[in-house]
């Protein structure tokens, strides 16, 4: 059975741990007592021994609180739902990658395939009738490729956003799509070179925006309301599907499709023309946005930063810097007799 400590503030580093179940249901790895214990599972790897399509499986159950830093997650039903996931990698999963996360940052997701379980997967999912249960949701830097999968999907979402975020479909006629109600969502610097946004009839926006980003096409089913939407600087590679301020259209030549590399070379029409965000300084890289006119999508034309060498200077922490006292002026010399 799955590992239940009943121990509160526990943490696992550098370890494996994994799931064995008998059949295929739903299995956890490490159950939580009802949301009243807290986990932090560092540079951990996480797996079904069953396999993805055989076991199911999942990281936690039984509402553990739990914070993911670094390691993999693979061969399970889904990613780790934690309340903090953080350089984390998720590959060969069924299901949902970041569905249960609250903040996913410098995370990564690759080969989502339900098989022949049934799932129906997405890359994030807040599909949902309770309009407590989606909030606060943060995807800062992630990235999902090789996914038989939904991208973003959702109702009922509020006080959320989705920064400097890649997701590639594969095999798969799924789109991304949204319905319901929508408060104060961001969608900034977002790239879906290969796959349909759809509005979907039913949403209800308020105070939302999809800014600098770069995707495939959009629709908007009737009944959609985007009163509340603000779309602004995107790039849209299917030319009628263009829509909303400072739209720009046309194919995106990337630096390598087949190779999955969605950076943008210079000289085309994506590559610059986004409104400056003070707020997102950097690509999905670490590459500095230009400051008068970044690219739009996830990645800021042009090669790739140096591997190791920094990007930024370290700032200053604040604390007064304590110099070494001075010596004492010197007395002037004694004046001659008058």
């Amino acid at each position: 059975g799955p590992g239940r400590p009943g121990t509160d503030k526990l943490c696992f580093r550098n370890l494996t741990l994994y799931a064995d179940p008998p059949e295929r249901r739903y299995n956890t790895i490490l159950s939580g007592e009802q949301g009243r214990t807290v986990v932090w599972l560092d540079q951990c790897r996480l797996y079904n021994k069953k396999g993805r399509w055989e076991g199911g499986g999942v990281a936690f159950g039984n509402r553990y609180v739990a914070y993911v830093t670094g390691g993999l997650t693979t061969d399970m039903d889904n990613g780790p739902a934690a309340v903090l996931m953080r350089d984390h990698k998720i590959e060969k999963i069924t299901s949902d990658a970041f569905t249960g996360v609250h903040t996913a940052i410098n995370c990564a997701v690759e080969d989502i395939d339900p098989g022949k379980t049934g799932a129906h997967p997405d890359f994030h999912q807040s599909y949902s009738g309770d309009p407590e249960k989606f909030n606060q949701v943060i995807l800062y830097n992630c990235w999902g490729k090789r996914c038989v999968s939904q991208g973003f999907f959702g109702h009922n979402l509020r006080d959320s956003a989705f920064v400097n975020c890649l997701f590639h479909k594969d095999r798969t006629v799924m789109f991304s799509q949204y319905s319901g109600p929508l408060d104060h969502v961001l969608f900034i610097h977002i790239s879906l070179p290969n796959q349909t946004w759809l509005w979907r009839e039913g949403l209800k926006t308020v105070n939302c925006h999809m800014i600098n980003c770069l995707l495939s096409s959009m629709g908007a089913a009737q009944g959609a309301d985007l009163g509340g939407l603000t779309l602004q600087a995107n790039h849209f590679i299917k030319a009628q599907a263009a829509r909303g301020q400072d739209a720009t259209a046309g194919d995106v030549e990337f630096l390598d499709a087949a190779k999955l590399d969605f950076r943008l070379g210079p000289g085309q029409p994506a590559a610059a023309g986004g409104k400056p965000l003070q707020c997102v300084p950097a690509d999905i890289d670490g590459k500095p946005y230009d400051a008068r006119t970044p690219s739009r999508g996830c990645h800021q034309a042009g090669p790739p930063p140096p591997r190791g060498r920094p990007l930024y200077r370290a700032r200053p922490t604040g604390k007064k810097r304590i110099s070494p006292p001075r010596p004492p002026p010197r007395a002037p010399p004694p004046r001659p007799p008058a």
